[in-house]
């Protein structure tokens, strides 16, 4: 079977963070790395060659190459988060949420800089107010993993899930890093636009079996400068991921087209009293139950346990 182009299914996927819940059980500190001074933040080209070279690596959430690669020290804790009550108890829920973060320890050159400017006004758009960032708004760096591993749950896509990210926050005050810059430095990377006034450039990274790595540049409407900048490597945009994606909706479509043939549908709309409304949630269980037969879940097409039709 045919996979879409792996561009054209990573640029459509989200980059917003993600939000765990719950409450710290536990905390594990991890040893410091140490490094040397780096060079590396001498020039708006030079800083984006080692943002490239981080993205290259396909190593986000292993600590010593992102130190070595930014010759930053990091200070990393871990905490297990409480799993909801019942988890598991059926099929659906998470088991496990596990948050690590990454704080930089001792001297960092995320700082002001010349490269950058005292005041950045970036005017409102929309629904977007405008707002500047300028002295108070110091350059901050985020370095977090998260972890996901959910019940054993059908209808889920992967069970144990990994996304790291490395935000560079406040940029501006770092260094002014114009559309041109990118245009130029890094003519690969896609022009992406978004909604109400924000519009990025995507370099895609390191892509493996197991995950995949994603450079983004964030600019507003009329801003001269890039806002921030995230590296992001997510399970989900990984080459096993996105195989078993591109299997398992078409294989679905085809068995539910088969099942509808001696079974029509019954719509919610026309569902009108607790006996019409049975027979709705009925249906949905049963085509679904046909669907998870005739291809599996998305657990089987991932550890490649796939049936292979839709009969």
């Amino acid at each position: 079977m045919l996979i879409p182009p792996l561009r054209n299914i990573v640029l459509a996927m989200g980059l917003a963070p993600t939000v765990l819940g719950g409450c710290a059980s536990a905390s594990k500190e991890a040893p410091t790395s140490h490094v040397g001074t780096w060079a590396g933040a001498s020039s708006v080209p030079a800083f984006i060659s080692r943002l490239r070279a981080v993205a290259d690596s396909g190593r986000l959430s292993d600590i010593a190459t992102v130190s070595n690669l930014l010759g930053l020290s990091f200070n990393s804790v871990t905490r297990d988060q409480e799993p909801e009550p019942g988890a598991c108890s059926e099929t659906m829920g998470v088991k496990i949420r596990q948050t690590t973060t990454h704080d930089i320890s001792g001297e960092s050159w995320y700082v002001p800089t010349s490269m950058g400017v005292p005041s950045l006004r970036v005017p409102s758009f929309a629904v977007n107010p405008a707002f500047a960032i300028g002295d108070n708004d110091p350059p901050s760096l985020m370095y977090a993993s998260h972890r996901m591993l959910y019940c054993n749950d059908p209808h889920v896509t992967a069970r144990d899930t990994t996304e790291t990210q490395l935000a560079f926050k406040n940029l501006p005050r770092f260094a002014c890093i114009t559309e041109a810059d990118i245009r130029s430095l890094m003519p690969m990377a896609a022009f992406q636009q978004a909604t109400d006034g924000y519009h990025f450039y995507r370099y895609i990274g390191n892509i493996n079996n197991q995950n995949g790595t994603i450079l983004q540049f964030s600019f507003r409407a009329f801003a001269s400068c890039s806002l921030d900048i995230q590296i992001k490597q997510s399970t989900q945009t990984g080459l096993r991921y996105v195989k078993a994606e591109s299997e398992l909706s078409p294989c679905r479509r085809l068995a539910l087209d088969k099942y509808r043939e001696g079974h029509a549908p019954v719509r919610w709309l026309d569902a009108r009293d607790l006996e019409a409304k049975a027979r709705y949630a009925e249906d949905v269980a049963a085509a679904d139950q046909h669907m998870l037969q005739a291809c599996g879940t998305f657990e089987d097409r991932y550890r490649e346990k796939s049936p292979s039709r839709a009969d």
